[in-house]
């Protein structure tokens, strides 16, 4: 299935360049690209596809809507609280992972994610928005896009077909109410773009040969990394293995002493 946006960072900037965004606006989705090499390196969709391009291809239909810088870098990273590898091993929003964010991109790129990350998005409520998107708040109006623009992404390149059933239903049953709510926000095109999009998905099948061994994304770390990973955990053990040594002699040295003194 082709398509014109933009799955490379070059083909982004050349997009934001033709779409006349201001130097200001470029130098945060570059801020924004940086970060997401730091959140995402290694972590890939199940049909193979790195996470990075999917933001990629997110920021580069955001881009053809015209909206804010914000909102395009904010698409980049949009995923950062679910996929993101902050270094400390757990999922979803916090507040020092917040903070970091905020360090990297600004408060405004921070607050669309983490709407990303906290609006509730199952079928009832996506009726909802489509229904009272008057009384949508801008941000909240802003992240509503970015949710749509991820959903297109996912459709345009069959992405979803290599996702197990609950992930793929997830961007296949809804898309009835979610071009209904492009189209009450005022993107017609857009929502043409996920209805037609939709009706390719459906009637496409990936050949047995490419079946995916993964269900959601991963991660596979590079060699190098393993390599360091492995010794980490060597000297880890060691120093485990000192300390219970250490604790066991003082225990038999304790024991001694409880002796002697009762003689």
């Amino acid at each position: 299935m082709a398509h014109s946006y933009a799955q490379t960072i070059t083909q982004l900037y050349s997009q934001l360049r033709l779409n006349g965004y201001s130097a200001t606006d470029m130098v945060l989705v570059r801020k924004a690209y940086e970060l997401a090499m730091l959140l995402f390196s290694g972590r890939f969709q199940p049909s193979g596809k790195t996470l990075i391009s999917h933001g990629v291809g997110t920021a580069s239909i955001l881009t053809s809507l015209r909206l804010p810088g914000e909102v395009v870098a904010a698409g980049l990273i949009h995923n950062a609280y679910q996929n993101g590898d902050f270094g400390d091993g757990k999922r979803f929003i916090s507040k020092s992972k917040r903070k970091y964010i905020r360090y990297n991109v600004g408060e405004d790129v921070e607050e669309y994610v983490a709407r990303f990350a906290t609006l509730k998005w199952k079928p009832e409520n996506i009726s909802t928005i489509r229904d009272e998107v008057n009384k949508l708040n801008p941000v909240d109006r802003s992240t509503v896009l970015i949710r749509l623009a991820d959903h297109l992404e996912h459709l345009l390149d069959l992405d979803v077909l290599y996702y197990k059933d609950i992930g793929r239903k997830r961007y296949t049953t809804d898309t009835h109410i979610v071009e209904k709510v492009a189209e009450s926000l005022g993107f017609p095109t857009l929502a043409d773009e996920i209805r037609q999009s939709y009706k390719e998905t459906t009637l496409a099948k990936i050949p047995v040969e490419f079946t995916p061994l993964h269900s959601e994304s991963f991660v596979i770390p590079p060699p190098s990394y393993r390599k360091r990973l492995s010794v980490l955990l060597l000297e880890r053990f060691y120093y485990l293995g000192s300390v219970l040594k250490l604790r066991r002699m003082t225990s038999s040295l304790a024991s001694v002493w409880k002796e002697k003194n009762k003689v």
